[in-house]
């Protein structure tokens, strides 16, 4: 039987096409450590957002599907609040896996995600409230 050869393509292996990759990319060079995905603040703008979020459930007048809604509280006060919201919202609903909408101050994501949606955005900073069971 023939021996087997491991190939590695961690950072430290030498990577024969790392200077092709790079030339193609424009000099660009990914950082190993956030090769992962990135959950940090989708902007700037998004500091003058943060302050209270509702998170609540509802299935009623839905067909008995189940939502999850977030009420940015200080959204009205804050500049850029719209956009930012939507950034967060998108954000949100890619963290989850999950479709939704935004609606003024109110934010829908399909599915019982409010585990997950409060640990995220705690995370990001903002301060949460459960409303309701």
């Amino acid at each position: 039987m023939a021996k087997k050869t491991i190939l590695s393509s961690g950072p430290s292996a030498d990577n024969p096409f790392a200077a092709a990759l790079s030339q193609a990319l424009g000099g660009y060079t990914p950082d190993p450590a956030s090769a992962g995905g990135s959950d940090e603040e989708p902007n700037a703008e998004g500091d003058a957002l943060r302050g209270w979020v509702h998170i609540g459930f509802e299935k009623k007048g839905r067909a008995g599907k189940t939502v999850t809604t977030l009420e940015f509280v200080d959204l009205e006060t804050a500049e850029g609040g719209s956009e930012a919201a939507a950034q967060w919202v998108k954000k949100l609903k890619t963290h989850c896996g999950v479709g939704g909408s935004l609606d003024g101050t109110w934010a829908l994501l399909q599915g019982d995600v409010r585990s997950s949606v409060e640990a995220q955005l705690n995370k990001w900073g903002f301060r949460t409230k459960r409303i309701g069971g």
